[in-house]
């Protein structure tokens, strides 16, 4: 009984914050455009590997999720579902761009990826409510998931490509 008193009480914050973040005319400081888009295939579970390379521009820098990189996509928990499905489609680019930004860090920090992850999905045309609510969960639940991976040695790739400048 408890616990589901707990679970609505949650559900409930969620929904409120993602109403709060979606009307807030408080834009993110981050100009995100995906520039490239990618196709994923099943590893196991619910993993899946980037086919190709994947540009994004966040403030007037073109950055890369290189091919063959390894996403669980949206990591959203089971009973988070009702409030919103993993499988989008239109959440797929940014949730590889989220995942990357988690494990292959540079310069950004926690928040910033969450902020990048937040104006990927507005760019992308997802409703500023749902949004919200994706930018709530990262914050609330994703500090766990926020590692410094040494991804040069497990993926055979540079940690984190800059292209070049936009202009």
């Amino acid at each position: 009984m408890i616990k589901k008193i707990l679970i609505t009480i949650l559900f409930l914050m969620v929904l409120i914050i993602g109403v709060i973040k979606g009307i807030t005319d408080e834009a993110t400081p981050m100009k995100v455009a995906i520039l490239t888009n990618t196709s994923i295939y099943p590893l196991s579970g619910y993993t899946y590997k980037t086919e190709s390379e994947l540009c994004f521009l966040v403030n007037k820098q073109i950055l890369s999720v290189p091919a063959k990189f390894e996403t669980d996509l949206a990591s959203i928990p089971r009973w988070y579902w009702s409030i919103i499905s993993p499988a989008r489609s239109d959440l797929i680019e940014s949730a590889i761009i989220h995942d990357y930004l988690y494990q292959c860090h540079t310069s950004f920090t926690r928040k910033e990826a969450d902020d990048i992850l937040y104006a990927s999905l507005l760019n992308e045309g997802v409703d500023r409510f749902i949004a919200g609510k994706m930018y709530f969960a990262v914050r609330v639940f994703g500090s766990s998931h926020f590692k410094d991976l040494d991804c040069e040695n497990m993926y055979g790739y540079q940690k984190f490509r800059e292209n070049n400048t936009a202009t």
